[in-house]
């Protein structure tokens, strides 16, 4: 074989193995983590601050799962009647696995049924007010089946 062939097979498979990963880039499925994540950019210092009145409750946000829901237990120093907000299931790998849910509690808890998730690693984000008091937690979680 001569330096000719060499050099020809090296380009061919150099050619090929960029060719793969060209079609494998745009294969995969890139989610952005928020789609408004330019509006929360701006409103950061808010976040921060929600975020710094949620962490002396940090030890008191629960969640228990049965069989059939995932209960999300509040810290019972807390008015729920004029709690308002979102309980976000973030899903990291999968956007279209996330689910949202107003605040709708049974004394100082809320339940999620598990047909409503698929099993797997949540990021379960609580984001709420409380009269003119805002709150903001993330906790991890496995739903289990």
């Amino acid at each position: 074989m001569n330096w000719g062939k060499g050099i020809v097979i090296a380009l061919a498979a150099f050619i090929s193995f960029i060719m793969y990963m060209v079609i494998q880039m745009y294969q995969k499925n890139v989610d952005l983590v928020e789609k408004d994540f330019y509006e929360q950019g701006v409103n950061i210092d808010s976040r921060i601050q929600a975020t710094e009145n949620a962490l002396e409750y940090a030890n008191e946000f629960v969640l228990n799962q049965t069989a059939e829901s995932v209960q999300i237990i509040f810290p019972s120093s807390f008015d729920m009647k004029n709690a308002k907000g979102i309980i976000h299931f973030y899903r990291p790998e999968n956007a279209s696995l996330d689910r949202k849910y107003e605040i709708q509690f049974s004394g100082n808890y809320q339940e999620v049924k598990k047909s409503e998730l698929t099993v797997g690693n949540f990021i379960l984000k609580y984001d709420f007010s409380i009269g003119e008091k805002e709150y903001y937690f993330e906790k991890k979680i496995f739903v289990k089946k």
